[in-house]
């Protein structure tokens, strides 16, 4: 008698089962760093890497605040525009 994924009872249960075991085979040390190796960059690399790490992360801060106000900001906005507009009348 087969196992009831081999039946199709769960069609997706034998490919997590290969990727799981495929991920559990990949060699972490040989695979290569984001980064190229600290040690051996020059300070003017150290310096080009650390000040965009830096304004990247100041960007991704900005982005994350901006998008949560932004309903905010056109609903003021909008706001503001009915006022002037009510205003004028």
């Amino acid at each position: 008698m087969t196992p009831l994924a081999d039946q199709g009872v769960f069609p997706g249960l034998i490919k997590v089962a290969r990727v799981a075991m495929l991920a559990a085979r990949i060699d972490t040390t040989a695979s290569m760093p984001l980064l190229p190796r600290w040690q051996y960059m020059n300070d003017q690399s150290k310096a080009l890497v650390t000040k965009t790490t830096i304004g990247l992360g100041v960007v991704l801060v900005a982005a994350l605040l901006l998008r949560s106000l932004f309903p905010w900001v056109v609903l003021v906005l909008i706001v503001w525009l009915a006022w002037q507009l009510f205003a004028r009348r």
